[in-house]
């Protein structure tokens, strides 16, 4: 076992190249103490840098969120991606200071967070010792765990990607749904819309969602025109297709931002219609054209790939989050197919509680074109999502 292994604590050197990174960072802030937390940040994250590949550990900094400008400068990121496992938070300890602040937007999508106590001179940051999740955003020194553990951590981690009987299983950190709220991008998930983008593909079922629409329903619409809000409010109100309804309230989700009209209007169906896929797509479309509106859906969709080699599977994984009664949360879960008009038969969506059990489950049959789940939860309420097939097992982790 090398010193590496063996320090309760380690101290890396900080050389003028750090200094210059953390520079180029700074310079992009406008704020100075803003530009004083993302120079430090910087300079956390090359000791820890420093330090895991002293220990053979593959880590790919430049992929990491801390190295983007775009989001170093919405956010206070310190991570480090260490490949195949996930992100580290790297948060640096300002001298003489017994508390690691772990802001509330580094609190999902990361394996662990380490401290690193930085010299008043900032020749040398010390790697304090780390902790597995968190709960609270500021955290005593002393209830660190010892930085001898991390290596024998990130082993763990590292045959837990892997399942006993050879079946791919991925399990990923514990994601904070509340950031979602914040308008705060979670890796690996993004909007509906950007992912479809993003796919620049026809996606079977999922663009059939209004096949029953009657043809030409907003073709004679000028979307462009001072008539088009009004004509749509019409259609809504008088078309009884729910497809035509549907498709209707998604295109004034994309034409009528701030548009009091359409704001009042979509409140009054989400207190009053009875289809409840109705009142989750006008709460979708709500949130489009006024963020803030108490009632309005968060929905974000993920790219999955399932099976083994040879035999494999895209799906879509949507989430769609609306407020309930008593600050409840309702939780809307649907996979659809890509490239195909169906789903795979044997493809499981479940719901696991805290302790891993199935709590709702639902599996496709033959001709599937979606499967779904939706339940309610409560601030705090933690549960997994786990999408399975072929072999491959994929769960995600998240607090409400």
């Amino acid at each position: 076992m090398n010193s590496f292994t063996r320090s309760t604590t380690f101290t890396v050197p900080l050389p003028t190249a750090a200094h210059q990174l953390a520079d180029t960072f700074r310079q992009q802030q406008s704020h100075p103490r803003k530009a004083k937390q993302v120079y430090l940040n910087t300079l956390a994250v090359y000791a820890v840098n420093v330090y895991l590949q002293g220990l053979g550990i593959e880590t790919d900094l430049a992929a990491s969120d801390s190295q983007d400008s775009t989001l170093v400068a919405l956010a206070d990121v310190a991570d480090l991606r260490i490949k195949h496992l996930g992100q580290l938070e790297c948060r640096p300890v300002l001298p003489d200071s017994s508390i690691v602040h772990i802001p509330f937007e580094s609190w999902s999508d990361r394996i662990g967070y380490v401290a690193v106590a930085m010299h008043p001179s900032l020749r040398t940051g010390t790697l304090l010792g780390f902790v597995q999740e968190i709960t609270t955003e500021d955290i005593p020194v002393a209830q660190l765990q010892p930085l001898a553990g991390l290596l024998e951590y990130l082993d763990t981690l590292q045959q837990l990607s892997l399942s006993p009987t050879g079946s791919n299983v991925v399990k990923q950190t514990q994601i904070n749904l509340r950031q979602w709220w914040r308008g705060i991008s979670v890796a690996g998930w993004q909007s509906l819309e950007a992912l479809l983008e993003d796919l620049q593909q026809p996606l079977g079922s999922l663009t059939l969602a209004y096949r029953s629409a009657p043809r030409g329903l907003t073709q004679n619409i000028a979307q462009n025109t001072p008539d088009a809000i009004p004509a749509l409010l019409e259609l809504l109100r008088s078309q009884p297709d729910r497809w035509a309804r549907l498709q209707v309230i998604e295109l004034l989700g994309t034409i009528a931002v701030g548009q009091a009209e359409v704001i009042d209007t979509f409140v009054e169906l989400l207190n009053t219609d009875a289809d409840e896929e109705i009142r989750r797509q006008v709460a979708i479309s709500l949130k489009k054209i006024d963020p803030d509106h108490p009632q309005a859906a968060v929905r974000q969709a993920q790219l999955l790939e399932l099976g083994l080699q040879f035999r494999q599977q895209q799906v879509i994984l949507i989430m769609t989050l609306t407020p309930e009664a008593q600050d409840d949360i309702g939780v809307h879960l649907r996979v659809y197919p890509v490239n195909t008009e169906t789903l795979p038969p044997a493809l499981s969506l479940g719901i696991l509680d805290e302790a891993g059990n199935i709590v709702l489950q639902e599996q496709t049959r033959e001709a599937d074109d979606w499967i779904q789940l939706k339940f309610s939860g409560s601030l705090n309420d933690r549960f997994s999502v786990h999408v399975a097939w072929n072999g491959t097992e994929i769960v995600e982790n998240f607090v409400i």
